[in-house]
């Protein structure tokens, strides 16, 4: 499950938003919408996906809050971007890394929230968001997907 603990470059996207608690029909609705959008995308640097949760109006640990999710592709540049499609920063940081193999994301954040980080040296950084990378060893719903869950963290303070 942990991979490692790594600091990232600030990382531009584009995508698509919605406001939505952790609702199965509002993710598979987003992703409908954007997918067809994918190609017109201008400077892609990678063919991963991102699915980005931006909680910094919101409680991450409550599951019925609502929050921004986004669909996103990397960029090089925000230049000459389709209308309807919008820009999407997220910041250098610290990232705790994990690997989803198969389904279960529930039980994946139970064990990141409920025993890896509170026995970790660190603490979540609400500042920045949660995001995973689905690259090629990502198949939607099947047994052997992998994708990479990135957790912003940040050293615990006593």
């Amino acid at each position: 499950m942990f991979k490692s603990i790594q600091t990232i470059s600030e990382k531009r996207l584009v995508g698509m938003k919605t406001r939505t608690a952790m609702r199965p029909e509002a993710i598979g609705k987003l992703w409908g919408s954007f997918m067809p959008q994918l190609k017109t995308i201008k400077a892609r640097n990678s063919d991963e996906l991102i699915a980005l949760q931006d909680y910094s109006t919101s409680n991450p640990e409550n599951p019925t809050t609502e929050f921004d999710m986004w669909a996103l592709a990397e960029v090089d540049s925000f230049e000459n971007q389709p209308e309807g499609l919008s820009n999407y920063r997220i910041p250098e940081g610290d990232y705790a890394i994990f690997l989803l193999k198969g389904t279960g994301v529930e039980k994946l954040m139970n064990y990141v929230m409920g025993e890896w980080l509170p026995a970790s040296n660190f603490q979540l950084d609400t500042s920045r968001p949660h995001f995973q990378v689905m690259g090629k060893a990502y198949k939607n719903n099947h047994p052997d997907s992998e994708e990479d869950f990135y957790i912003p963290v940040k050293l615990k303070t006593i």
